[in-house]
């Protein structure tokens, strides 16, 4: 992330509760050892909590603008991800073929909705990025031929 000091506000992604939350960085300890230098810090939650920052799985930044350009990343792999898995739908279903350039590469190679890996009501996706996603189809979308 970046450089950050005591007295700086962070902002932590919760990606469970869909939520932002900002810490105060409330200390930063310097430990010196043979093996060489290590900084942790020790922040305080809004509940009053303290932790240590190293501690942490969640994303952090220590700038909205970096909070804003994460949660926009997300917010676009969704909305590609959706897009596709709708197009693939529209292509099983209805023999759909795809012409809008904007979509980019849609090819049912890159989907699947296999069963026993996923529930029956999602798809598998694979991003451009290499990172596989589980989208849940609505059951309306869903019948025998398409899940199985």
């Amino acid at each position: 992330m970046s450089d950050i000091n005591v007295g700086d506000i962070i902002w932590i992604i919760d990606a469970d509760r869909h939520t932002i939350i900002p810490a105060r960085i409330d200390e930063q300890i310097m430990s010196r050892t043979i093996q060489g230098e290590k900084v942790y810090h020790h922040i305080q939650l809004p509940s009053g909590k303290s932790q240590k920052l190293e501690n942490l799985s969640a994303a952090w930044y220590s700038d909205l603008a970096g909070v804003r350009n994460h949660l926009l990343q997300r917010a676009q792999e969704v909305i590609e991800s959706t897009i596709k898995s709708s197009v693939v739908i529209a292509q099983k279903k209805f023999d759909f073929e795809n012409t809008d350039r904007d979509t980019g590469d849609l090819s049912s190679e890159s989907f699947s909705s296999e069963p026993g890996n996923i529930p029956a009501d999602s798809v598998k996706v694979s991003l451009d990025n290499g990172q596989v996603v589980n989208v849940k189809v609505p059951q309306e979308f869903l019948d025998e031929s398409f899940s199985h």
